[in-house]
């Protein structure tokens, strides 16, 4: 399991400048459990059940441009997201102007 999440603090790292991907912040090992913390933005994102049915046909090109242009910014560095799906994107109101 360790080596799962040094993988992820190695990718979070690699994509700290990458638009619209999420920053690592710190990582934090409480001295008690043993339990590792990964700080990452907050972002106080919408249920997508309850989202996409109010989303227009302008917010989606907007969504979906930002979403292709991360992602060819990761392929340029290496990078393959291997599940990617309406539950794993968070998405906030300032993303589509609102």
């Amino acid at each position: 399991p360790f080596i799962k999440i040094k993988k992820e603090i190695c990718l979070l790292k690699m994509v700290a400048k990458i638009p619209n991907c999420v920053r690592l912040y710190s990582v934090v090992k409480d001295p008690l459990t043993g339990f590792i913390s990964i700080v990452t933005d907050y972002l106080n994102n919408e249920n997508p059940r309850n989202l996409y049915p109010n989303l227009s046909i302008d917010d989606i090109r907007v969504l979906i441009y930002k979403l292709l242009h991360s992602i060819n910014e990761c392929a340029k560095i290496g990078i393959m997201h291997r599940d990617i799906k309406p539950g794993n994107l968070l998405i906030s109101d300032d993303q589509i102007g609102r």
